[in-house]
């Protein structure tokens, strides 16, 4: 399965619990830079280790899959990498870490975060079957289509509207 999940300013302990919830066997660091001066334990030389004596396996795609616009020749590698994600989770419980855990308008709607509006919109898109799960933080978890009915359901002030 593929889930996300963002650390916000959370300890590793509660990143830990979240992640060993749903089962993840490797984290997927899609972080246009791996590291936090305001965290030192999510940057990729703590969490790297941190994550390996709990058995999890860590992978740094952030110069891939992270936030900044892609041009047309490395486009092919975000394809290719999107591919390889979506084989291997067919196998094993795969999760993109970013460090956004608190998007726009609230905990509960990862849509302000590249996770949802690049990566999960991308899969949707080529690979409709395929379920990607964000596991929000309070350790719940919701698909992108939930928040696809959810985010054109509010409006830019964080307003429920109905049709």
């Amino acid at each position: 399965m593929l889930f996300t999940i963002g650390y916000s300013n959370r300890s590793f302990k509660h990143l830990l619990r979240r992640i060993k919830k749903y089962q993840i066997t490797r984290v997927i660091d899609i972080r246009d830079y791996p590291y936090s001066k305001r965290f030192p334990h999510f940057s990729q030389e703590n969490l790297q280790p941190a994550l390996a004596t709990e058995n999890i396996k860590y992978q740094y795609l952030g110069n891939i899959l992270g936030s900044c616009p892609y041009s047309e020749t490395n486009m092919y590698e975000f394809n290719e990498k999107i591919s390889e994600i979506i084989i291997q989770s067919e196998t094993e419980n795969l999760v993109l870490l970013c460090s956004t855990g608190l998007p726009y308008p609230t905990e509960y709607n990862p849509s302000g975060c590249h996770r949802w509006w690049k990566i999960s919109q991308y899969i949707q898109r080529y690979c409709p079957q395929r379920k990607i799960f964000h596991i929000l933080l309070d350790s719940t978890i919701r698909s992108s289509y939930d928040l696809d009915y959810y985010n054109h359901n509010i409006d830019f002030n964080g307003n429920v509207w109905r049709n």
